[in-house]
């Protein structure tokens, strides 16, 4: 059993069993690919802020006006953004 790897899928609450060597060949042609990219640092807090700070000005600007509002929108926003 050591020859498989158990992920989660991508969609759904599932778990996928997959040959390591497999596994292994689809991860190597999605970095080849650029797809993907090596980052310095986890971007999230970044990108938290910067989300923030536009709601932040929205509801300062008074297009906002329920501040449960800018927290709904922040987390949607930071899920689309996220996924």
């Amino acid at each position: 059993m050591s020859d498989v790897a158990i992920l989660p899928a991508d969609k759904g609450r599932a778990t996928v069993l997959m040959n390591k060597e497999e596994y292994h060949s689809k991860l190597t042609q999605l970095i080849q690919s650029g797809t993907y990219r090596l980052v310095n640092k986890d971007p999230t807090n970044t990108q938290e802020t910067k989300i923030g700070r536009i709601f932040k000005n929205l509801e300062r600007e008074g297009k906002i006006y329920d501040p449960l509002d800018v927290d709904h929108l922040f987390f949607m926003v930071f899920l689309r953004y996220t996924s």
